[in-house]
């Protein structure tokens, strides 16, 4: 009995219709629909609003590869350096690149020449981060390859707030950001730069393009008083009663020494830590969840069992960890039912 997950796609449309409307001319926007787009289906998702957007962006080239297959013709970005096993299939398939230093052009170069096939790239910068891309003094390098490498076509540079609520972090990262820019723009001057991710956007930073990934699917980064772009969650979770028991007081429940205080009716879901939720309770469940069940106080078993009703913010803050965990969880062992 799999879960379901029910995601309602004109939802997904009007979202991406308001970040859309909320750039300025000219800005291009990337659809981020990593980890199976935040639970809610990537090869779907990207079909869905696959004319609103301007390029796609993912982290494995697993999921490049799936999209191309799903019928996606526009540029997918990958967020992760290839493995020398990744270049082959990817240049065939026509996915684009992240590069962070001269040595990946080298590679990919190599084996587009073999293939007589272009490749497409798009710098990574290490703007303070430290988690991937260039730093400073390997730009040159990476350029110098470049110029060597006719089979090798730049499209962008980027890099990402570590961050975005913050004016100091930002304006110091946008220094670091544009140095490095500048010695890539001399000589590629059409490319297009991003650093925005949804947290950015909030804060009016666009640059050439914006990655959107969470406020997509109908949250916020953070919280903010007053939101500037209009969203609403697109996936809701539910699950449903396997089995109801009468519990007296001090009775024994799911694994280890755990016994209920008060005399219980119970319901027992189809919901447990294999399904994405911590095994922990949080006062969300009686005793920790089992692998695949979830005790509850009783629920009319009529009725969906809702495990995410719109309210990732809440269940986040319940389990100490943020919405884009709750979302990439909650969905894992569903069935997708899409709303058209």
């Amino acid at each position: 009995m799999l879960n379901v997950a029910e995601i309602d796609l004109k939802i997904l449309r009007q979202n991406a219709i308001n970040i859309k409307n909320f750039l300025p001319s000219g800005v291009k926007f990337c659809a981020v629909v990593k980890a199976d787009a935040y639970g809610h289906g990537a090869e779907t998702v990207a079909n869905a609003i696959h004319d609103l957007v301007d390029f796609f962006a993912v982290a494995l080239y697993e999921e490049a590869y799936s999209l191309r297959l799903a019928g996606v013709t526009k540029e997918i970005l990958v967020l992760t350096p290839p493995k020398n096993s990744d270049i082959k299939k990817a240049i065939e398939n026509g996915i684009t690149f992240c590069v962070q230093d001269a040595l990946d052009i080298i590679k990919i170069q190599k084996v587009a020449s073999r293939l007589k096939k272009t490749a497409t790239v798009q710098i990574a910068l290490n703007t303070g981060m430290n988690r991937l891309g260039a730093n400073a003094d390997e730009v040159l390098p990476i350029l110098q390859a470049l110029e060597k490498s006719p089979k090798v076509i730049l499209t962008g540079a980027y890099s990402h707030f570590y961050n975005a609520k913050s004016k100091n972090a930002r304006e110091k990262q946008k220094k670091i950001f544009g140095l490095m820019l500048n010695k890539i723009k001399e000589k590629y001057p059409n490319i297009t730069a991003h650093i925005s991710a949804s947290g950015g956007v909030l804060n009016g930073e666009f640059y050439d393009a914006v990655r959107i990934g969470i406020m997509l699917y109908g949250y916020y980064p953070y919280k903010r008083k007053k939101p500037t772009i209009k969203i609403r969650p697109v996936m809701k979770v539910y699950t449903f009663c396997v089995k109801e028991r009468l519990l007296s007081a001090g009775e024994n429940l799911l694994y280890g020494n755990f016994k209920l205080k008060n005399k219980e009716e119970i319901s027992l879901i189809r919901f447990g830590y294999a399904d994405g939720l911590s095994r922990n309770s949080k006062k969300l469940t009686l005793n920790k969840r089992c692998m695949d069940l979830s005790a509850v106080k009783k629920a009319n078993k009529t009725r969906k069992f809702y495990i995410l009703n719109k309210n990732a913010d809440e269940i986040a803050k319940k389990y100490d960890t943020i919405s884009y965990e709750i979302l990439t969880s909650v969905s894992r062992r569903t069935e997708k039912i899409y709303l058209r």
